[in-house]
Parts: structure tokens; sequence; C-alpha cells
């Protein structure tokens, strides 16, 4: 068939003759360069370093080179000059301090998020592909102008680092968005799909390749059916992509179609699979699950086997294994209704029959060690575990195993995982399955929420892209996520959003059926007065009470653990019989307890949510709620512990207050990440980045403590990954899914430091090899006969000590107990960095803490807010937004962090850690006190340390003891200094890992770091849960049945209340 399709090099043409400034310089941003050439009627500027379509930028790069450009941009031409996309890119840097007198015009060929290279392909750094093991990409002219790379239909495509230069031009887009609505689309069978047709998946960017055939005359259609993938219609970027595809295409002269694909989900298994469902459980037959036939369309519902759906997802895998086209599996249903068993029996059947190792991903260890012990119980030896508590020979042991084909099925934490390539845990096998388990844990507005999932959609896509397997072949293979019972979009959405996050691709969609028609609703309308907390606690015990006496098996769920350790006290007080169960217990007391409660020695369990994923309990027959412990979604997963028996009537119970909801928006401000500490990570970001020029940093969690004080200091390591995550996310979506900033955890990561006596440094070069430690002199320990050491943890731990965990040799090693008859007394690098001389730095605190100290002693004698100090901030200097960040940094950061009864602590409880402030919390607010004598103590102290230690340099290293005063004087001496805009700091060697961060757009993150951002992530959790709270009002203060109860909680988790 003849094409009558306008070419897309006829389109810029146009464009370039419809531009009347004759004194203009001109670039087309998009299209390949050799259709750039075809549409010009006059050479390119850069002329000489072109050939064959192709920008030779070498030349460019010379003195010579850039003087050309520089002169060429600067002086009026009194013509248009055309340039390729690069070279404007960059003679726009060279000269923009000079300044550009001509407008600069973009004509931004923008269909898709990705352009074609002027320069030789393999001078394009491929930036997405990020080794975990590295420190990431090498810096040079090219990744300064190109911010990504990925590969479509064979040829590189990039994204550029352009954003300073758009502001500055004008810039002409081809193409707009079309509007088209998804729910008006017609449905048509997946069969029906033909290999001329598009099917459009925004993850996958497999249209992208698509386009480029069109781009390049490959692929020449009058007609086109576009099929689109039901995701799309949770994701309003993948929306506006199709729009500006339909656009492209209109203006190409094709005719458009859109469908959306509607998946046939019923399949006649092969009788191998109830051969092996005998063979490995006894069952002799699949259970049926009750699922939504089609979710967006109605509440009608469908019965499908087990066997269904462990069909499909060995034929995907056949499909994908045979070189074509496959479709990934998403799976809910509820705890107990056999989801394991759906993953497990095709793990073990493609290991059978094809050499292939499957891999389940789970987010709690206790979850993996469960399922794997559960499946060894019934006979089954092919499957094994690897976490960060097994040591090194074990982890052999299970290579070798994996190696002889005696594993099929491998469980692994995520942060383990991620810290490999995937073919060190393949071990030479085909991958089967990439398995991920309670995938709702990826959802980053949810209560579950775990960061090290969030990365996972990164690997997922990374492995895609550039894993092979022994015969150099792309690995090709499917991802099925499986969770409990999860809403299909609208606002509290976690389908589409985990779909999305692990950049799963035209997923077929088993969404179970929610009512659970054996659970009866009670709720008893309560009003208290006076102290909610002690009235709820003592509802809690009367309930415990009547249980007890009914011979009830009951959960008693509390959002805090206060509550749970206070209701569980009062309860062994009086002689009642119940467990408790929360987080922060150690593993023999969970395991004690829940096995207490699952063998009926007690029938009630006090617990907080912890008490939730991997609990599959079939006789629990009520659940009670001290108070809401989150959302509508975490309710319903909590209520539905009871009655898994379906022979037993469950009962959803609560004593509701209105008052309740006041302890999960408590919980809320507690866990939510704030944009003024955002703002800071990249304020230090970038001053790391403006200290040593590099686009590639490791850092450590240390050092953004000051930004994240927390009572609880084990949570730093996980605040700082959120907000990198948050940042990650938000910076990457408002530049148009070009990245600006790339965070990777590095788990296994330990640099780390101690202090040696020299006599003993023979001794110990005898034990450890000479690529994993380095000695240092240090001039304070000198005297003392002593060096600091720099030792690569990881490797002392592979070379020394494969027979213990990662973990216990950390352990180790800061307890000084690593090595016999060797003192290696750990100690804390830090890096103190002024901006201007010791002198004026010791000046400008003195101003500072004048201002500081005369705020805190007009509140001093009694407990003060924030809001307070702020406001005599404000009124000391008049400078708002100045006297706020002070606030928010200066009081967490200077107050004693202890426990107990006695607020008011003296002067040396508060001056070993080089604080001045007491602090206590009242309700959701914090207050802070003065102690007397320690503010002064401490601000002249700050002031001799930077007068006395830096001498004429401005930067200096200190190597302190982990947790002794020195550590906490300098750490704030760093921290203040970074407060104040005066300095900066650097903390290595502490047990936190270390975070690989590539600043991938440093312009851009200036930007924003330095201007009035505000994280779209963030407000979006704001609104979710300002929005949860009100239906979870709505639920609970309805006079409904329990069955209207049941049609709210459909209606909810189908996306039909909005």
């Amino acid at each position: 068939m003849i094409s009558t399709m306008k070419p897309p090099f006829q389109t810029a043409r146009e464009i370039i003759l419809s531009i009347e400034d004759p004194d203009c310089i001109i670039a087309v941003k998009g299209l390949p360069l050799e259709q750039i050439q075809t549409a010009l009627n006059q050479p390119f500027l850069e002329e000489d370093y072109i050939s064959d379509g192709v920008l030779y930028f070498e030349g460019m790069n010379t003195t010579e080179g850039k003087a050309f450009l520089v002169r060429n941009m600067m002086t009026p031409s009194g013509g248009k000059r055309v340039l390729a996309y690069e070279t404007l890119l960059y003679a726009h840097r060279l000269s923009k301090e000079i300044g550009v007198q001509d407008k600069i015009i973009v004509i931004d060929f923008n269909l898709h998020p990705f352009a074609y290279p002027a320069v030789p392909e393999d001078k394009v750094p491929i930036i997405e592909d990020l080794n975990e093991t590295t420190e990431g990409v090498l810096d040079s002219v090219y990744t300064s102008l190109y911010a990504s790379a990925i590969k479509a239909n064979g040829q590189t495509l990039v994204q550029y680092r352009d954003q300073e230069l758009l502001e500055n031009s004008e810039v002409i887009k081809v193409f707009e968005i079309v509007n088209w609505e998804f729910k008006n689309l017609q449905a048509v069978e997946e069969s029906l799909i033909v290999e001329k047709d598009l099917v459009f998946n925004y993850e996958s960017r497999e249209y992208v390749s698509y386009l480029d055939d069109i781009i390049r005359g490959k692929r020449q259609e009058q007609n086109l059916k576009i099929f689109v993938e039901n995701s799309v219609q949770a994701d309003r970027v993948a929306q506006e992509q199709l729009g500006i595809i339909i656009d492209f295409l209109q203006k190409s002269e094709i005719e458009v179609e859109l469908f959306k694909v509607k998946y046939d989900l019923t399949k006649s298994a092969r009788p191998e699979l109830q051969k092996l469902l005998k063979e490995v459980w006894d069952y002799d037959s699949f259970r049926s699950l009750k699922i939504y036939a089609d979710p967006e369309v109605s509440k009608e519902t469908m019965e499908i086997s087990q066997a269904e759906i462990i069909e499909t997802i060995v034929e995907q895998y056949e499909k994908a294994n045979a070189g074509g086209s496959f479709d990934d599996i998403f799976l809910t249903a509820p705890t107990g209704g056999g989801k394991s068993l759906m993953f497990q029996l095709p793990a073990i059947y493609l290991g059978d029959q094809y050499n292939a190792l499957s891999i389940v991903v789970t987010p709690l260890i206790s979850l993996m060690v469960d399922q794997v012990d559960n499946l060894r119980a019934t006979g089954y030896s092919k499957v094994a575990y690897i976490n960060s508590n097994i040591s090194i020979i074990q982890r052999e042991e299970i290579y070798e195993q994996i190696r002889n084909k005696e594993i099929d099925l491998l469980y692994l934490a995520p942060e383990l995982l991620l810290s490999y390539d995937i073919s060190h845990f393949l071990q030479e096998r085909n991958l089967g399955l990439y398995i991920i388990d309670e995938a709702h844990t990826v959802t980053t507005w949810g209560r579950d929420f775990r960061v090290d999932y969030w990365y996972l959609g990164s690997h997922i896509n990374k492995v895609r892209k550039y894993a092979t397997d022994r015969d150099g072949k792309k690995l090709k293979f499917p991802v099925v996520a499986v969770t409990a019972t999860a809403p299909y979009n609208g606002i509290h959405d976690v389908v589409f959003e985990t779909l999305n996050s692990l950049k799963m691709i035209s997923a077929k969609k088993y969404i179970g059926y929610v009512r659970r028609e054996n659970i009866e609703f009670i709720i008893n309308h309560v009003d208290i007065d006076g102290n909610l907390q002690n009235k709820k606690v003592d509802l809690s015990i009367k309930r415990i009470k009547e249980f007890n006496n009914e011979d009830r098996k009951a959960i008693i769920y509390c959002p805090y653990r206060r509550q749970v350790s206070e209701v569980n006290r009062q309860a062994n007080k009086e002689g009642l019989d119940c467990e408790m169960y929360h987080g922060q217990m150690d593993g023999e007391a969970k395991d004690r307890s829940y096995n207490s409660f699952k063998n009926n020695e007690v029938k009630v369990m006090v617990a907080t949510k912890a008490f939730g994923m991997g609990v599959d309990i079939a006789d629990i027959d009520l659940v009670y709620h001290l108070a809401p412990t989150g959302l509508l979604t975490d309710y319903v997963q909590e209520i539905g512990r009871a009655a898994r028996d379906k022979d037993i009537q469950g009962e959803a119970l609560v004593d509701y207050s209105t008052r309740d909801f006041q302890f999960i928006n408590q919980l809320h401000g507690l866990n939510r990440t704030h944009d003024w500490q955002l703002r800071e990570v990249m304020k230090r970001l970038w001053n790391f980045y403006r200290e040593n020029e590099r686009q590639n940093q490791l850092v450590s969690a240390e050092d953004f403590a000051y930004i994240f004080n927390d009572e609880d200091d084990s949570k730093l390591s996980n605040n700082v990954k959120n907000a990198l995550m948050l940042l990650e996310k938000d910076l990457n979506k408002k530049s148009g899914n070009i990245p600006v900033l790339i965070a990777r955890p590095k788990n296994l990561f330990a640099r780390v430091y101690a202090c040696i006596k020299n006599e003993e440094v023979s001794s110990f070069k005898t034990k450890v090899s000479g690529e994993s430690y380095k000695i240092v002199d240090y001039p304070n320990y000198r005297e003392n006969g002593k060096s600091v050491v720099e030792l690569e943890l990881n490797e002392i731990w592979e070379e020394n000590f494969s027979d213990k965990s990662f973990g216990d040799i950390k352990r180790k090693f800061f307890q000084n107990i690593l090595f016999d008859g060797i003192d290696l007394s750990p100690k804390l690098k830090i890096q103190l960095n002024l901006e201007t001389s010791p002198e004026m730095t010791v000046q400008e605190l003195r101003d500072h803490f004048n201002v500081f100290r005369t705020a805190f002693n007009d509140l001093a004698g009694h407990f003060f807010t924030k809001k307070e100090f702020a406001i005599k901030l404000i009124q000391l200097t008049n400078n708002i937004e100045w006297s706020k960040r002070i606030a928010d940094f200066v009081l967490p950061l200077f107050s004693q962090k202890r426990s107990g009864a006695d607020p008011y602590l003296d002067v040396n409880d508060v001056r070993e850690y080089s604080n001045f402030l007491q602090h206590r919390r009242e309700g959701e607010e914090i207050k802070y006190r003065v102690v007397d004598g320690a503010m002064n103590r401490l601000f002249a102290q700050i002031r001799t340390t930077v007068r006395d230690h830096f001498g004429s340099s401005k930067s200096i290293i200190k190597y302190v003891d982990n947790d002794g005063p020195y550590k906490h004087l300098y750490v704030k001496v760093g921290q203040i200094l970074e407060i104040l805009e005066l300095g900066g700091y650097e903390v290595s060697g502490g047990e936190n890992p270390k975070i690989y961060v590539r600043i991938n757009d440093p312009f851009r993150l200036r930007q924003e770091a330095f201007g009035n951002y505000r994280n779209s992530l963030l407000q979006n959790i704001r609104d979710r849960h300002e929005f949860g709270v009100n239906l979870m009002k709505e639920f609970f203060e309805a006079d409904l049945t329990s069955n209207q109860r049941w049609d709210f909680i459909e209606d909810y988790f189908l996306g039909k209340k909005q």
C-alpha cells in the first residue's frame, strides 16, 4: 500500500520557513539530524563539524571550536542561523554570561520525551544503566548535554539537560495534546490485536520504537488502531502522551482509532498443574476465587479457578521465553485466598520444565521465612531464602544449589536484590518469574509503604533493558505482583499506582472480590470527655473481659505501641487472658506471642498494624479497634483477619468516638516529611556538588541528620531515603520525566574508620588483604603512637568472615571485637568546611548567637513552642522566612533526646550531647525549655572550636568516637554552619549505609532548592489523608446495616467514592 502520510521533516521545513525574524538562531529538537538537513534550505552554522548526518563534537570542544561558537552566538549575522540542538545547548552555556543578542528559537518536535542525538551513538552515555556496585557515570562533555538515554529499535534516543536554554528561548512546540477519554473507548478482546496495531503502555516505551519506525519511514500506515492498556486511565502523564501521539498521527495524515484492551481471564489449565498440586500440597483440587469481571464497568463478578490464573502465568513465561510479546500479572485476593500457591506452583513448574529460577521479593524477613518453611513442610525442598541474617557460607551453599538446579524458587529481601546484579542470584540459570509479594507496599501514600520497594520499579526496568542470559540474549520475563484487597482506581488507588511504580507492562489484572459476607459490623457510638486515650484503654479492658468470658478469639488493634503496652499491662494486672504484638518487640517475643495466640493458648491479641502482613489464622471470630489505625483500606485489611474459616460468623467491633481520628492524624503528622526538609536536602546536595563539582555523590544519612532530627535515631536512614525518593519522583515528573536526580541505596557498602596502635599494624596486616584497608597518618594520634585505618568492611566480611552475616560483622566492628588481640577502636570521620575565613565565621556566629540568646532569654523559665520562638526571632530581625527556617532547625537540633519521667534536666545532663534545650510532647505539639547555663557555654564552645581548630585553613578533618562528646560537638558545629549557610560538614564511617546520588541536572536542582519548592507527592499524600479521614467519619457515623456498609466498602475499593 502506498502511504500518503506527511513526512515529519516537511513539518519542520514549514515551521522554519514561517519564522519571519531575519536575525535569529534556530535549532530543531527531537528529529534525526539527517531529516533536519533535508528540511533546511541552507547549511548548518557548524557544517564543518558534520559528516553523513552525524555531528562530531570533539572539534567544537577545543579552544578554537569554542571561540568559533561564542563569536557566532554573540555577533548578529544578518540572517537566520541554524544549529544542531547539541551545538546550541553547548554554545549557549559558553556564551550565556556575556549574553546572546539575537533571539533563540527552538522547534520542539515534542512527540515523546526522547530525541535523536546528533553525535555518534557510541559517545552517548546510557545514564539510566546505573551499576549499583560502582559510583555511576563518569562526567564528560556529553553527560553535560544529556540527562538520560535509552535504546529503542536499536537506536539510541536521549533526553537533554536543557532547562536553562529553554527558559531563555522561544519554544515552538510542534504537537498539542488531543483530548480523549478512556471511559468512552470500545473494549476489544486482546486476541483481536494484530502485529500492525499499536498497544499503548506508557511504562514499556514500546510506543517509542513504533513511532521511530514511522518517523524513519520503515512503517507506513494510512490507518492505525491503538489499543490502550487500562493502566493508562490512572496516569495523567500517560494520557497526555497519547494525546500528543494522536496529534502527530493526525498531522501525518494517518487515521487513528482508539480502543481499550479487554483481557480474557479464563484459561483451560494443563493437567500437569493438577498433578503438581497433588504432589506438593496433597490437594485434590484447586480453589475457586470470586473476582470482578470488569471492575471499570460494573460490580459483576465471576468465579475463576486458581488453575486458570496459574495457567496464565505459565503461558506468559512461555511467550517471553520464546521471544514473543507477553503480559505481566497483577493479582489481589484476601489473605487466606491462596495467593502464595498461585505464584509458587507456576514457579515450581517452570523450574521443572524450563530450568528457570524464579525470584520472590518480600518486605518482611518473617514473611519469607514462614513461606519457605511452609513450602518445605510439604516435602518440597527446591526453595530457599537469602537475607541479611545468613552468612556468606550459607549463601554460597544456596548459590551452589542454584547452579546445580537444586533450587528453583528463591526468596529475597528487596534491599539485598537491589545491592547486586541480577546475574549474581541467577548463577547462569534462566530467570523464570519476578514475583513481588505484598506489592501494595510500593504505594507512597499507603501506611505500609516501604521505600526499598519503591526502588524495585527502577530495578525491573534496568534488568529488562540490560540484563542478558548466558547466551547474551536479553532476559524476558513476566512480573507477577500479588497483594491483598487493594483499591482499584479512585483517589486511594493502589492497583494502578503499583503497576506504574513497578513499571509493569500490559498487566492482566485479577481483582479479588471485596465483600466478606460472613463479617458483621457492630459500631457502638460512645461520648468521651476527658483523656481520650485513658478512656479508650478502659473500654478495651472491658471488652477483653467480655471476650474472655464468652471464649471469643479476638484481635484488638491499637494505633500506638504505647496503647498496646498499656492495654496489655492493665489486662495482666486484672488477670485477663491476652498477648501483645508490635513492631519494636524482638523476634523471639513476637514468635512466642504469635504462636501462643495461633495455638489458642491465649485467645486475645492486642496489637498494632504490625500484626498484619503474613498473618493467616483461620479461627479468629472478632476484630476490635481501640480506634482506627489507618484509613479505610487499612481498616478493611484488619477486620479481614476475622472469619477466615467460612463457617465462622465474624464481627468487626468498635466503640466509636468522634474524637478517634486524633490518633491517626497525629500518626500522619509524625510520619510526614515536610517541604522545607526537602528543600534543605536539595541545598545540601547542591553544596556537595558545588564543593567537588562531581555529579556522582556517595552520601551518608548522617550528612542530613540536622534536617531530620528525630527522637528515634534509627529512622534517620529511612527518612533520608524517603526524602530522596520523593525528590527524585517529583523533580523528574516536573521536568517531563527527564531525570534531575537519581538516588540508589548501597546497602552493603561500608567504609569505616578505626584507631589502631602502630605496634599492632603489622599483626593487623597479616589478617586482611591490602585492597581492604588504608593506613592514615592523623597528627592528633601521632604522639600517642597510633594511626587511623580506613577499612572496606564489606570486603573484610567476604574475605575473613564468610561464615557470619554482614550485620553481625558490622556489629562486632562497632563493639571493637572484630579481631582477637587487635584493638580497633571505631571512629567517625568528620570533615568541616567554611565558606569564608575562620575569623569572619567567628564574627558571624557571634552575631547570630546574640539574636538566638536574646530570643531564648525572653522565653526562659517555662516551656515554649516553635511558633513562639519564631515570633521572637521575627521581632528581632524583621525577617520572616529566616526566622521560620531557624526555628525549624535550631530547636530540634539543640534539644535533649532523652526519655524519662523527669523533664527538668540539669546542665550536666545536656552537656555531653552538646544540647541546651529540654523538650516534651503535649498532644500534637512539642514544647521546649532552656537549661540554665548550658546555652551560653555551648555557644562559646562552638565559636572557640572554629577559632582554635581551623587555624588559617577553611577545611579540617577530625576522627572521633562514635558516640562521644566530641562527636556531638563537631557534628553540632557542622550542622550550625550548614543551617546558617556559613559552611558545611560531612560524616563518614557510621552504621548507616551509603546512598549513591547522581545530580543529573545541577541547574534544575539549584533552582528548586533555592526557590519556593513544593513537592507534589507530599501534597497528594496530604489530600489523600484528608479525604480518607472524612470517608472514615462518613463510614462510622452513618446509620447503615452491615450489608450497606459492605456496599460502601465495595464502592470505595472500585473507585466509586470520590
